[in-house]
């Protein structure tokens, strides 16, 4: 077989001259695929290229002393063809040159990674707060407060469910006299709770449209961070089924105050000493001293339109351009315009100079109304010029523009995307493995429903009994223990649990029982748990159940209420929308002009339905007592919590008796691997297992490869996908049995 490498520099495709004798090494491993932080589809061991004259181009003769113009940081994109045909597609890294000075012989070492290794890199530190969720900015009125409350699906549903609102306790503001403050735009003050002074039971103290909690979806933030990348995942991955993205939810407290607030969309950019070398282009004002609404992409350059309205755009930008000043040359000009959507919006016109010089300077305002998503950027558009135009500062601001809620300002300014995600991914046990048809896009699915899901392949006739063959029982691997748990948080129900019981509640502890094992791990998230419980001041028994997000303070309110309750600024929660629940009792809320009443509430809880029943999916690790009791109903302590959906079955296959990891040698050539993934079940001889690694496979030719596989201890044969029959041990022939060593193909 004839095995081909290589490399692009922008668009033009490069082939690297190779060593006949030292073939390239693929190695494949099922490790890293829970992890978005180490996900590879393969990698190769290092390996040296001759620097031939080709090669040596490439590189920019690298190895020579001086020679820097090769950048090794940069990530090359590279290609393996085996016969003709795409392997891989992946990055190809320089490791080193090593130079002979006796012989003058030098090799390059490079090492080839594949495609989706790059996924982390291109999410990168970034915290939530970086997110651009612009689209979903929106004005909080009645009218959008119970838009954001219909079914899945509604075409008047605020923002297609990507933020909803519900009724959560989140404390309240005091004066230094304990009396409770009312709100921004409020004419009372008002609490959730029933029976108080100020509870919004009462017409008189009805709940402002700011005191309703924000929630935003998870799969709508999931999607944000994949679109700062080149990846994307597939229509059948678990993200979109409906349990995740319709009703699975985080918090939208941003900061530790008792109200969602309003946001203009206000911004000032600048950029300073920049040389524009692409006409028509953004101006990439990349110095951000103010972003409200996260509007100004630090990454596109452009403005988007938050909400409908006015807007006042403002810019000053200075600079110089020149030429030659040939006799006869006409002098330089620069022209400058605020583009939207593509077209001028505004044209503030071309300056010229004299004496082959221009000093520009650039000032100027436009005011116009918008919708919601326009793009907005400066460009600039130079003539003339036979040297590089400068621009020695520029400003580019909005200075005028409505008032709405911003989801950017809800976003953990602590918390980065990338363990987000893997957050999300560990809480459900889900897999993030490269698509076998598309090296850009990613399968994500459960552990039990992506094991044993794909392909059968028989490798027994591959099997080289000629080597050793090592059985072991897996748990060998595994610790004694595992806990199972999110962070703690100082909201007063989290704080009651983790003071009297000394744990996070709904946190779990796998122990193995078995005295070979020793030590311990544990199993985290950055979520912290939501203990709901019923409305303060309801009757036992209430059916009034909202999230708590606040914590005691340390003196009574003036009124005789109770103990102050304080708002927080919460870790990350994750919340199931449970829809709009009969309150049993009225409420009733307000925009501070119209005051409306109703007797059922927007519900979000740790339950994916209340009451909780056989099939109800608990966000805890553990099914734990809970904090209310629905009316007369269960008190949420039934169904399955997320260790038992979706961890249970891959934790007792790993730490069972019975459970084995294989490790052996098989003839396998390129075919054999090029649509091998690790959903596949091989079956070898009387059992069935799915791979873990394969270890440095030669390509373009068949070779012996150390395997490591394990044992499915729960799977059921289906038909064979190819063949239409079931594998029957007892057709293998007894040479087979015996050491035979065929090289059939899959």
């Amino acid at each position: 077989m004839n095995v081909a490498l290589y490399a692009y520099e922008g668009t033009t495709r490069y082939e690297l001259d190779l060593y006949e004798e030292e073939p390239i090494k693929i190695t494949l491993s099922a490790e890293e695929i829970t992890d978005p932080t180490q996900i590879n589809s393969s990698f190769t061991r290092q390996f040296r290229i001759p620097a031939t004259a080709d090669n040596s181009r490439f590189f920019k003769y690298w190895f020579v002393a001086g020679v820097v113009d090769f950048d090794v940081t940069q990530k090359v994109t590279a290609e393996i063809h085996v016969d003709g045909v795409l392997y891989r597609t992946g990055q190809l890294r320089l490791q080193a040159a090593y130079v002979n000075g006796a012989t003058d012989h030098v090799d390059f070492e490079v090492v080839f990674l594949g495609e989706t290794k790059d996924f982390a890199s291109q999410v990168g530190d970034g915290f939530m707060s970086d997110l651009d969720l612009t689209d979903t900015a929106h004005t909080l009125s009645l009218g959008t407060l119970q838009n954001s409350w219909l079914d899945p699906g509604n075409p008047s549903l605020l923002v297609d469910g990507n933020v909803r609102y519900i009724v959560a306790e989140r404390g309240n503001d005091y004066n230094d006299s304990g009396v409770m403050l009312a709100v921004p735009n409020a004419s009372n003050p008002s609490e959730v709770s029933v029976g108080n002074t100020y509870s919004f039971t009462q017409n008189s103290t009805p709940l402002h449209t700011s005191q309703f909690t924000p929630i935003v979806n998870i799969k709508y933030l999931i999607d944000k961070i994949f679109e700062r990348t080149d990846y994307s995942y597939t229509s059948t991955s678990i993200i979109n089924d409906p349990l995740f993205a319709d009703y699975l939810y985080m918090d939208g407290i941003g900061t530790g105050i008792p109200y969602t607030p309003n946001s203009d969309g206000q911004m000032n950019v600048q950029v300073f000493n920049l040389q524009p070398v692409n006409e028509f282009q953004p101006i990439p004002f990349n110095i951000v001293n103010q972003n409200n609404a996260g509007a100004w992409s630090t990454v596109t350059y452009k403005y988007t339109i938050p909400v409908p309205g006015s807007y006042t755009f403002n810019w000053d930008i200075s600079g110089f351009v020149q030429n030659s000043n040939d006799p006869g040359q006409p002098d330089p000009t620069a022209e400058l315009r605020l583009i939207k959507n593509g077209s001028t919006e505004f044209n503030d016109g071309v300056q010229f100079g004299s004496n082959g010089l221009l000093n520009f300077s650039f000032q100027d305002t436009h005011s116009s109304t918008f919708n919601a998503g326009d793009e907005l950027w400066i460009d600039m558009v130079f003539d003339n010029d036979d040297f590089p135009p400068t621009i020695n500062v520029g400003t580019f601001s909005v200075t005028t523009t409505p008032v709405a809620v911003s989801p950017t300002d809800m976003m953990k300014t602590d918390v980065k995307m990338i363990d987000f995600l893997k957050s999300v991914l560990t809480k459900f046990r889900l897999v993030m493995v490269p698509s076998i048809d598309d090296p850009l896009k990613f399968e994500i699915q459960t552990w039990k429903d992506y094991i044993g899901g794909g392909d059968d392949f028989d490798w027994t006739k591959k099997l080289d009994y000629s080597k050793d063959i090592k059985i072991e029982p897996l748990f060998y691997d595994q610790t004694a223990t595992i806990d199972f748990k999110d962070q703690e948080d100082d909201d007063r129900i989290n704080t009651y649990q983790q003071d009297t019981f000394n744990t996070v509640y709904g946190e779990r502890r796998f122990t193995s029982q078995n005295e070979l094992l020793q030590g311990g791990k544990t199993i985290e998230t950055v979520f912290a748990p939501t203990p709901s419980n019923g409305i303060n001041g309801g009757p036992a028994g209430t059916n009034f159940i909202v999230p708590v997000f606040c914590e005691f303070g340390d003196e009574e309110t003036s009124t005789g209420d109770g103990t102050q309750l304080i708002p927080l600024e919460v870790k990350p929660r994750l919340l199931y929308w449970n829809g709009l629940r009969n309150a049993g009792t009225t409420f009733y809320y307000s925009d501070g002009i119209t005051t409306l009443s109703r007797n059922t509430y927007p519900a979000a809880s740790y339950l994916s339905e209340i009451p909780s029943t056989s099939t109800t999916l608990n966000l805890n690790w553990r099914r734990q007592f809970a904090y209310f009791s629905s009316g007369g109903g269960p008190t949420g302590d039934t169904g399955e919590s997320v260790y038992e959906r979706y961890w249970k079955t891959y934790i007792e296959n790993i730490y069972s008796n019975d459970a084995r990891l294989l490790t052996a040698y098989f003839n396998l050539n390129s075919e054999d691997l090029r649509n091998l993934t690790f959903d596949d079940v091989i079956f070898i001889k009387d059992s069935y297992w799915r791979v873990q690694k394969i270890y440095d496979a030669p390509l373009g030719e068949v070779s012996t490869v150390k395997v490591e596989l394990v044992k499915l201890l729960d799977y059921v044969a289906p038909l064979n996908q190819s063949s239409g029959t079931i594998f029957n041990p007892a057709e293998y022939s007894e040479e087979a049995s015996n050491g035979g060593g065929s090289t059939s193909s899959q």
